[in-house]
């Protein structure tokens, strides 16, 4: 994707955002945001030593790891998760379970799966912050969990890992645009129930 592009993307969710139909979308939780996510797109990239590590192919360079869909189930809040402490002291008003997967196909067809299991809370004071903790991670097949040294896996690691807080800037019934304390943005596609 070339710079003209990137932009014009750029701009779109803006214009969204913009027009947010949805004013304080954690408010919404179980109505707007539980459900299956996939993500459509998103302006942080790969690069450097971290895409050598990680053995990733791209349009220009061929690798041993091609990175497929990625997808985000959210839970339906609990009355029992996790508490404000794990959130730096925030107020938390619903609080829940989340999963990201990472699906990849490595090089001779093997299929994987890289999966984030990490609980969140929503701000009770800003109605569009929710914050994360990251649980747990689990690379499958064991296999290939086995081939990754320790620094790979690392890598993988602090690539995928949600803990931070996002903002949803935008939610409708079919897509949801989310901003990282990172400073990436995410647009994810609703997957509809089955």
């Amino acid at each position: 994707m070339n710079e003209f592009q990137r932009e014009s993307i750029a701009s779109a969710l803006d214009a969204l955002e913009r027009n947010n139909p949805t004013a304080a979308p954690v408010r919404e939780l179980e109505r707007k945001l539980v459900g299956k996510w996939r993500l459509v797109y998103t302006d942080r990239m790969i690069l450097g030593w971290r895409r050598t590590q990680l053995y990733l192919t791209s349009n220009a360079k061929p690798g041993l790891v091609h990175l497929g869909e990625v997808t985000q189930t959210i839970h339906a809040p609990e009355a029992t998760a996790t508490t404000a402490t794990s959130f730096h002291d925030v107020h938390i008003a619903a609080s829940g379970c989340a999963e990201n997967q990472v699906e990849f196909r490595i090089f001779g067809g093997i299929q994987g799966l890289y999966a984030v299991a990490a609980v969140y809370g929503t701000d009770a004071q800003d109605g569009m912050r929710v914050w994360v903790q990251s649980r747990s991670s689990s690379l499958q097949p064991a296999k290939f969990a086995s081939m990754m040294n320790e620094q790979r896996q690392r890598t993988l690691k602090e690539l995928f890992d949600p803990t931070g807080h996002l903002d949803v800037t935008y939610v409708d019934d079919s897509y949801r645009i989310t901003r990282d304390d990172k400073g990436f943005v995410y647009l994810w596609e609703r997957v509809p129930a089955i």
